[in-house]
């Protein structure tokens, strides 16, 4: 008896299928393999070690300040990703913030340090910048405005920075509208235009996925297959995005950079310092997210290939 193979419509056999699908997995997590190499270079680089020194010495500014500062930077046409540091902190980087320059303002929160007097039992209140204070609780008292200044208003020294950079150029034709399609079919809208700084984010309570509108074609790809991770990893209303910030953005930009790269882009003058940045240089939490990195890449990847074999067809067809 002669034995035949069951084939697809599309004239595959369910071994050739499975041969696909694993040959498919080992290439994406090679490619996350890789990502997870270049991170570790950098992160064990001498140019990463006097980054972090120097980073430690910028104040980490709440959404309110961010907002306040980048406001402020766009109306003085100043680069709105510029690093921003008060006088002294600037003093100790080595540069001089420059005769005349204007600062930008932002609001400080004004707090001190309960001390209670053993005696009388009762609390004396001093300021938090009091080096004698011995209590680490703080008690917020309200906000003063103070100022701070761009880097490009000051001079002197070199700042060790290693930042995710811009990608220039264009994107793999039809990518951008594949990947739209795969977001629309998650019930959200893509929208173009200002972010607020950030290169794009995900609304998942207005259902909406917003890019930058004055970037590349190709950064503009990248972030957006970074959102549509987030929709597919991060969007349920039980993950907690706020508590697992870090690892959200790990996985969102790790997908991208696999994608990307699967789909002919490379990604890492972006990608790689962005994953070292949000691991705290630790590679481990980068490799960790192997597993849902490789299947969610796989996910987007398939639907990308029923997206132009779709194509495909209607241009027969027509």
């Amino acid at each position: 008896m002669t034995s035949t193979k069951r084939t697809s419509s599309k004239g595959t056999s369910a071994a050739d299928r499975e041969t696909a699908a694993q040959e498919r997995t080992e290439k994406l997590e090679a490619l996350h393999a890789s990502l997870a190499e270049q991170v570790e270079t950098l992160t064990t680089s001498q140019g990463w070690a006097d980054m972090l020194k120097a980073a430690s010495m910028f104040t980490r500014y709440s959404l309110g300040n961010v907002l306040l500062l980048h406001r402020q930077l766009s109306l003085r046409d100043m680069d709105t990703s510029s690093r921003v540091a008060g006088f002294q902190t600037w003093r100790g980087l080595g540069r001089a913030v420059r005769k005349g320059e204007r600062g930008l303002a932002i609001l400080a929160p004004c707090t001190y340090s309960p001390k209670t007097d053993d005696k009388h039992g009762d609390q004396t209140v001093k300021p938090a910048d009091d080096s004698t204070a011995d209590d680490k609780r703080r008690i917020l008292r309200g906000f003063r405005v103070v100022h701070v200044f761009a880097q490009c208003q000051t001079d002197g020294a070199d700042v060790p920075d290693i930042r995710p950079t811009l990608l220039p150029g264009e994107a793999p034709d039809g990518l951008w509208d594949a990947l739209s399609a795969l977001v629309s079919a998650e019930g959200y809208e893509v929208h173009r235009g200002d972010c607020g700084g950030a290169n794009g984010y995900t609304d998942r309570f207005a259902k909406v996925v917003r890019i930058r509108d004055d970037v590349s074609d190709a950064q503009a790809v990248k972030t957006l297959c970074h959102e549509l991770a987030h929709v597919l990893l991060h969007c349920d209303p039980e993950y907690h995005y706020g508590g697992c910030r870090d690892s959200a953005e790990i996985e969102a930009e790790s997908v991208s950079s696999v994608v990307c790269s699967a789909s002919g882009m490379d990604t890492s003058a972006y990608t790689t310092a962005y994953v070292a940045g949000w691991a705290g240089g630790d590679v481990k939490k980068v490799r960790a997210s192997a597993e849902r990195v490789v299947k969610t890449a796989g996910t987007i990847l398939a639907g990308l290939e029923a997206s132009n074999a779709a194509l495909i067809l209607a241009e027969v067809a027509a």
